[in-house]
């Protein structure tokens, strides 16, 4: 599998064609969060993103668990964040 990435300020991510998401990342000046709904489910509790601060989250661990990665389809929704990066692989 070829690296990939999205990276922008806030918006919504959906995982290409024949990728999974590896790690992801956001960043809010003012607080925001991180909606994430796997392909074919319901969105999960948002994820709180810190006034001022950052929250990461690395797949690398769970490489080797069965239906453990963001497949495509899923999205991820970065609401009130200034940044984020979503890579895949």
């Amino acid at each position: 599998m070829a690296y990939s990435h999205k990276a922008g300020t806030d918006g919504t991510v959906t995982v290409p064609d024949g990728k999974k998401v590896l790690f992801y990342g956001a960043a809010s000046e003012s607080g925001g969060t991180i909606t994430i709904t796997q392909a074919g489910e319901s969105a999960q509790e948002a994820i709180p993103v810190p006034a001022g601060g950052s929250f990461d989250f690395s797949f690398a661990p769970l490489l080797n668990v069965q239906k453990a990665l963001l497949e495509e389809g899923s999205t991820l929704v970065f609401a009130d964040t200034s940044e984020y990066i979503v890579v895949f692989a």
